[in-house]
Order: C-alpha cells, then sequence, then structure tokens
C-alpha cells in the first residue's frame, strides 16, 4: 500500500479527480483509455477515500479476484485441485516487480473481467443457462472497455464456440445461437458507452 504511483496509475487518477470536480471527460480531462478504466478508479476513490493507498487497494482486491477467477474457471474443466494450483500460480507469479503486478494497470484491471467471462464461460458448458452466456459476454466487453486490447476473455469464448462446431463436440446450431447470446451481451455495455462517445463529442472520444 506504500509504494509509490506509478506514472500510468498517476495518470489516470489526475483525470478522475479532474473528472469528478467536473472536468469533462476526454474533452478537458482526456485519457487514452475507454471509460471503464476511469470508473473503476472512480470507485475506488468513492470506497476508499481520496489518497494514494487507494489506487493500491484497488490493485490488490484486483489481483487477488483474478486468481480465484482464474482457479474457479480451472477447476471448472480440470478439476478442483488443478484450479487450486492454477489460482496459486497466478497469486504468486502475477505480482511480479517486474510484471508491475502490484499496479492498477489497464492490463490488469481489464484481466479480471476477461476471467471471469471464461469462468461464466465454463460454468455454462455444465449447466447450459441462456444467462451465463449474456452474463459472459456483458463482463467480457467491459474487460475492453477497460483497455483496447482486454478482448481475449471474449475472444476465448468465440473460438472455442467455433471451434467446438468444427470439430462436432456441438451442434452448429446451438454453437451459433451460444455466441449470438455472448455477442448479445456484449453490445449492450459497448452501446451505452459509444452513446456516452458521441455525447461527450465523438472526435474527442
Amino acid at each position: 500500500l506504500d509504494v509509490p504511483l506509478t506514472v500510468d496509475e498517476g495518470g489516470y487518477a489526475e483525470i478522475t479527480r479532474e473528472w469528478a470536480q467536473g472536468a469533462r471527460l476526454y474533452g478537458q480531462a482526456w485519457v487514452d483509455r475507454p471509460q471503464g478504466l476511469v470508473l473503476l478508479y472512480r470507485a475506488a476513490f468513492d470506497v476508499f477515500g481520496w489518497q494514494a493507498w487507494s489506487v493500491r487497494a484497488l490493485a490488490t482486491v484486483w489481483g487477488a479476484g483474478l486468481s480465484v477467477a482464474v482457479a474457479l474457471a480451472t477447476a471448472r474443466v480440470a478439476g478442483r485441485r488443478l484450479g487450486l494450483v492454477a489460482g496459486l500460480f497466478v497469486a504468486l507469479l502475477s505480482v511480479g516487480p517486474r510484471l508491475e503486478g502490484f499496479a492498477a494497470n489497464g492490463e490488469l484491471l481489464a484481466s479480471l473481467p476477461a476471467a471471469a467471462a471464461v469462468t461464466l464461460f465454463a460454468v455454462w458448458l455444465d449447466r447450459r443457462r441462456d444467462w451465463l452466456l449474456v452474463a459472459a459476454g456483458v463482463v467480457a466487453c467491459f474487460a475492453l472497455l477497460v483497455k483496447q486490447s482486454g478482448y481475449d476473455g471474449g475472444g476465448a469464448i468465440a473460438i472455442w464456440l467455433v471451434l467446438a462446431a468444427w470439430r462436432r463436440r456441438l451442434p452448429l446450431r446451438e454453437a451459433l445461437r451460444a455466441l449470438a447470446l455472448a455477442v448479445a451481451g456484449a453490445l449492450a455495455p459497448l452501446a451505452l458507452s459509444v452513446i456516452h462517445g458521441i455525447a461527450l463529442g465523438w472526435h474527442d472520444y
């Protein structure tokens, strides 16, 4: 909690402070990240207060959540023991200083929703409930709205469904329906983000 903020963290924190004080996001307070990242910083400051260690608290909570999400996803497809091992590896290796794993940067903040989307999809493989696919799409899109390169969770789901249909592990119709539900879930937060961007001024956004 006492480690000074990195350049990225300090920049995001300052943008969030300006936005909270009434500056227009992407106008007077410009950042090259979608709204999700700024919303997470705003939530951290609202919960923990306006001090530097609030950013560290966000990274700690997010890192712990990532370990749990990876453990749950792995346990679903490979068993509880391997799930625990996978979660432990994430907890041990992701905090390395060379990786800046302690930092609340875009990579860490996008990785939890991406992993959570895969976890929801893994549960769907067992239970076949439509709402799980929609929820996976929503969460996967939020990863993209935290960092533009956070498409790996949703991408993994799409690739699995395509391969499952190709290898005939799923009927083509069922795979396409599942993909459509996940995409429909992703379109909801994406549409809200685009509408917000248009309202702010599309060029700035």
